[in-house]
C-alpha cells in the first residue's frame, strides 16, 4: 500500500557552530595545534612561555595574554601572530569551563582589535602581515577561529589578508614548509571556517580554498595526519566551498591509509561528516574516492567502539551521514554504532540523539528495536533541552521506525508545544506528520493546533508548501481515523491551512504534495469542514485530483509484495461464495480485491508498527477509511492473521466469511 509521507525536513546536524540551528553547541573542534613559544614582559618582569626541557611549553592563560597584548608597543609581525594564536587559544580553554564575563569579552574584542590593526598596517607599499611565513599564516588564522567560534566578532578584513597572503607565501607548502603543507593549509582553512569566513562572501577565501583544493593539497606527498585531513574537509564544508571537491578527495582516497594512520574517532566522523555536508549542499563533486573514503571510515570507527573511546557525537555524526551518503553495505554496521550511542546515551546532549533517530528512519533500519528504544528513553529524559527541530526530528524518527509509546509521544509533544515561539512550520509539521502516523491524539496536539490556529498573516508566510501538505495530510488522517475528538482549535487550524493553500501557486506544489491535499480535501468534505476545503479553488483542486488519480492508476498496475496471499484470500473468498473483483479502482480509489462492494485489502507485515505490534501506520489506515466511504465497507487482512490460517482452508474461508459479515452489517 501507497504510505504517503512527506520529504524528510531538512536537517542542520552534524559538527555544530554557533549560527547552527538545533542545539547551539560547539563545534567539534580539532584538538589544537603545537603552538609558538611566547614572552610577555610585565614590566621590569620577563614572564617566558618557551619550551622547557621538563616538558611542553607553558600556555599562557587568559588574563596573561591579554596583559601581553595591552602592554604590546610595537611587536615584530610573527610577535603579533604569536600573540593572536595564544588569546584565541586562551579563549578556547576558558570557554570550556565558564562563559566569559562581560568585562573579559570587552578586553577580548579589544585586543583582537589591536592586534588586527598592527597586521594590518601599512609598511611602506606592503602590509606587515605580508612579512608572516606559513608557520605564522597557520596558527594565528586557527587562533581566530577559536575566537570566532566563541562569539568573538573578527573582521572580514582579517581573514581576507590572511587568506591572500597565504596564496602568496612560499614556505605555506612545498619545501620550504619542510613537511607541514597539508598541517599549515588545514589549519589556515579550518581557522577561517571558524572565524564564519564563508567563500561565497569573499574572493580572497574562495580563492584560497580553492587553491588548496584543486592544486596544493592534491599535489602534496608530505606527511600529514589524520587531525589534518579531517580539518581540512570539515573547514570545506562549514565554510560553504561550492567548487569541485573530486581532486582533494581522490587524494585523500588514493593515500588514505598513511594520512589517516592513527586517526582518532573524532577525526574520522568529522571527515565523514564533511563528506554528507558536501553531499547534501551538491550532489555529484565528490567523485568515486569518497566511496573509499567512507568504506575506511566505516570500518575505522567499527574498531574504535570496540574500544569504547568513541565520543557520543562523533556516533552521531557518522549516523546521521551514513543515509546522506546513500550508505547501502552492510546494516548490521548501524547497529553496532547506534547501539554504542545508547548505551552512551545519558553523555549525549539532545541533538546527538535526535540525529541518530533520524539516521535509523532515513535508512530504513530493522534492527533490534531495544537500540531504538535505548536512544529514545536517553532523548525523553533531556527533552526539556531539546530543540524544537531536535523534537520534531526524533517524533518522526520514532513513527518511522515502527516505535510508538503513547506516553513517549505525549512527553515529546508537550516539550515542543513548551518552546512556542520557537518552533517555526517545518517543527510543526513534522511533529504533525509524526502524530498521524501513530495516531496519537493528546491534549499537547490540540494545543500545537492551536499554536497555529493563532497565526498572524505574516507567520503563516512563512509556511512553505511541504509544511502545509504535511500538515493537512495529518489533520486528515487524524480526522478521518477518529482519532482526534471534537477541537474547534484543530478544525480551525485545518480551514486556516486551506485557506492560505489555495492563495499559492500550483507549481509551489510536487506530486506527494498534491496527493496530501486531495486526500485532505477528500476528508475536509466527508467532515463538512466550513470552507469545503479546496472546493472553491478550481485551479489547484483538478492539479490535487489528478496527482492523485495518476498515483491509484499506477498502484493498479504494480506487482503487489503481497500477491501470493492476495490469491489465497481470495481463493478463500470464492470458496465462501462471493465473487472477487482484483486490483479494482472505486471511484478514484485502488483496491486490492472486491467482493461484494466490500474493499478488501491484505496487509504485509511491514504494513505495522512493530512495537507494539497490530497497529496499523495513519498512512495505510486513511487508506482503509477512504476505500471504505467509496465502498460497502473496507476489511483489512494481516499478514499475521493469515499465518494463523495457513494450510486450513475450512478455517480461510470461514474467517473470510466473518469478517465480510462483519463489514457488511456496518453498512446497513
Amino acid at each position: 500500500m501507497d504510505k504517503l509521507l512527506a520529504e524528510q525536513p531538512e536537517r542542520q546536524v552534524g559538527p555544530k557552530r554557533k549560527n547552527d540551528s538545533g542545539d547551539r553547541g560547539r563545534s567539534y573542534a580539532p584538538s589544537n595545534p603545537v603552538g609558538p613559544s611566547l614572552k610577555i614582559t610585565f614590566g621590569d618582569r620577563n614572564r617566558s612561555f618557551a619550551p622547557s626541557n621538563s616538558g611542553p611549553p607553558k600556555k599562557p592563560n587568559l588574563s596573561e595574554i591579554l596583559a601581553c597584548v595591552t602592554a604590546a608597543v610595537s611587536p615584530s609581525p610573527p610577535e603579533a601572530a604569536d600573540m593572536l594564536y595564544h588569546l584565541g587559544n586562551a579563549v578556547s580553554r576558558e570557554a570550556r569551563g565558564r562563559q566569559l564575563h562581560g568585562a573579559e569579552q570587552t578586553r577580548v574584542a579589544a585586543a583582537l582589535a589591536k592586534l588586527s590593526d598592527l597586521l594590518l598596517e601599512e609598511q611602506g607599499s606592503s602590509k606587515r602581515i605580508e612579512q608572516l611565513g606559513g608557520k605564522h599564516l597557520s596558527l594565528s588564522p586557527w587562533g581566530m577561529g577559536k575566537l570566532g567560534s566563541n562569539g568573538v566578532q573578527v573582521s572580514q578584513r582579517m581573514g581576507d589578508a590572511f587568506a591572500e597572503c597565504a596564496l602568496a607565501c612560499p614556505s605555506m607548502d612545498g619545501p620550504e614548509a619542510k613537511s607541514k603543507g597539508w598541517l599549515n593549509w588545514a589549519n589556515l582553512m579550518y581557522g577561517l571556517a571558524q572565524a564564519d569566513m564563508v567563500c561565497s562572501g569573499s574572493k580572497h577565501v574562495h580563492a584560497a580554498f580553492d587553491a588548496a583544493v584543486n592544486d596544493r593539497l592534491p599535489a602534496e606527498r608530505q606527511k600529514s595526519s589524520g587531525q589534518s585531513v579531517s580539518n581540512t574537509f570539515h573547514a570545506t564544508a562549514s565554510a560553504g566551498y561550492d567548487g569541485d571537491l573530486q581532486p582533494l578527495v581522490f587524494a585523500a582516497a588514493k593515500g588514505l591509509r598513511r594520512l589517516m594512520a592513527g586517526a582518532t574517532a573524532q577525526a574520522w566522523s568529522n571527515t565523514i561528516w564533511a563528506l554528507a555536508k558536501h553531499e547534501e549542499m551538491k550532489a555529484g563533486r565528490l567523485g568515486q574516492g569518497m566511496f573509499v573514503i567512507l568504506e575506511e571510515g566505516v570500518a575505522a570507527m567499527l574498531d574504535l567502539v570496540q574500544t569504547g573511546n568513541v565520543a557520543p557525537q562523533a556516533l552521531s555524526n557518522v549516523l546521521w551521514a551514513l543515509p546522506k551518503l546513500g550508505w547501502k553495505s552492510e546494516m548490521s554496521v548501524v547497529g553496532v554504532l547506534a547501539s554504542a550511542l545508547a548505551v552512551r546515551a545519558a553523555d549525549a546532549n539532545p541533538q546527538h540523539l535526535a540525529n541518530a533517530l533520524w539516521a535509523l528512519a532515513k535508512l530504513e533500519w530493522k534492527g533490534d528495536l531495544r537500540v531504538v528504544c535505548g536512544l529514545a528513553s536517553g532523548f525523553i529524559k533531556k527533552a526539556s533541552s531539546a530543540s524544537p527541530q531536535g523534537l520534531a526530528n526524533s517524533l518522526w524518527a520514532l513513527s518511522e521506525l515502527g516505535w510508538y509509546v503513547a506516553s513517549t509521544y505525549s512527553m515529546l509533544m508537550s516539550a515542543l508545544v513548551q518552546k512556542g515561539g520557537s518552533t517555526d512550520p517545518q517543527h510543526f509539521s513534522s511533529a504533525f506528520l509524526a502524530c498521524a502516523e501513530a495516531q496519537h491524539w493528546d491534549r499537547n496536539v490540540e494545543l500545537m493546533s492551536e499554536l497555529i490556529s493563532k497565526q498572524s498573516v505574516q507567520q503563516l508566510g512563512q509556511w512553505e508548501a511541504q509544511h502545509v501538505a504535511n500538515a493537512l495530510y495529518s489533520w486528515a488522517v487524524l480526522t478521518a481515523v477518529g482519532a482526534a475528538p471534537a477541537s474547534p482549535s484543530f478544525v480551525s487550524m485545518a480551514q486556516q491551512l486551506f485557506s492560505y493553500a489555495a492563495s499559492m501557486e500550483v507549481a509551489a506544489f510536487n506530486d506527494l504534495e498534491l496527493r496530501q491535499l486531495s486526500m485532505a480535501h477528500q476528508v475536509a468534505v466527508r467532515e463538512g469542514l466550513p470552507g469545503g476545503g479546496l472546493s472553491a479553488h478550481q485551479v489547484l483542486l483538478p492539479a490535487c485530483a489528478r496527482s492523485y488519480e495518476a498515483q491509484q492508476l499506477g498502484l493498479q498496475k504494480q506487482i503487489r509484495r503481497t500477491a501470493f496471499l492476495e490469491q489465497e484470500v481470495a481463493a478463500a473468498l470464492q470458496h465462501a461464495g462471493y465473487d472477487v473483483e482484483k486490483a479494482f479502482i472505486v471511484g478514484s480509489e485502488f483496491v486490492q480485491l472486491q467482493a461484494r462492494g466490500v474493499a478488501v485489502t491484505v496487509a504485509a507485515a511491514d504494513d505495522y508498527f512493530r512495537a507494539p505490534p497490530s497497529l496499523l501506520p495513519g498512512s495505510n489506515a486513511i487508506h482503509d477509511v477512504l476505500a471504505s466511504w467509496v465502498c460497502k465497507g473496507s476489511v483489512i487482512i494481516s499478514e499475521a492473521e493469515w499465518a494463523d490460517l495457513q494450510g486450513d482452508p475450512q478455517r480461510q474461508q470461514a474467517f473470510v466469511a466473518q469478517r465480510m459479515q462483519q463489514a457488511l452489517s456496518k453498512a446497513l
